[in-house]
């Protein structure tokens, strides 16, 4: 199973992500291919909006965690808060605008296209969604 998910930032390297043996997959719009690099939860991590936030912080993290988390120490207790879909893994796109400042778009379907020099306004809470996730984002 993969689920997508568009939120904002999720901490890779939190109980229920985190992969000893396995690096996350980072993409952005110059990524020719999505590769497997075997991660037991995140199939590919798509920084849509700017660079990838490093933060810990993120809705993201939250939401993921509930559809999706599953504790990497399976015989202690974060096991007992494993999401409802523990065995599935995430595509994840990283829609929030996280740097200091402003946003600069920078992808080919800029949801802030409106904004003066195609910058998104900086927010914690500003999260911008893909124009092109209602049409076949996934396939």
């Amino acid at each position: 199973q993969i689920i997508g998910v568009g939120d904002s930032r999720i901490d890779v390297f939190q109980c229920f992500f985190y992969d000893a043996q396995h690096s996350v997959t980072y993409l952005n719009e110059s990524s020719q291919a999505v590769v497997d690099s075997g991660h037991r939860k995140i199939l590919a991590y798509y920084g849509f909006i700017d660079t990838l936030d490093d933060s810990y912080t993120g809705h993201g993290t939250h939401v993921c965690g509930t559809i999706a988390g599953a504790s990497a120490n399976t015989d202690k207790v974060p096991a007992d808060y494993n999401g409802m879909a523990p065995a599935a893994r995430l595509f994840f796109t990283d829609v929030g605008c996280s740097a200091g400042g402003m946003c600069e778009c920078t992808e080919s379907s800029c949801p802030c296209s409106n904004y003066f020099d195609n910058q998104c306004p900086q927010s914690a809470s500003s999260v911008y969604m893909p124009t092109d996730l209602i049409r076949s984002y996934f396939l």
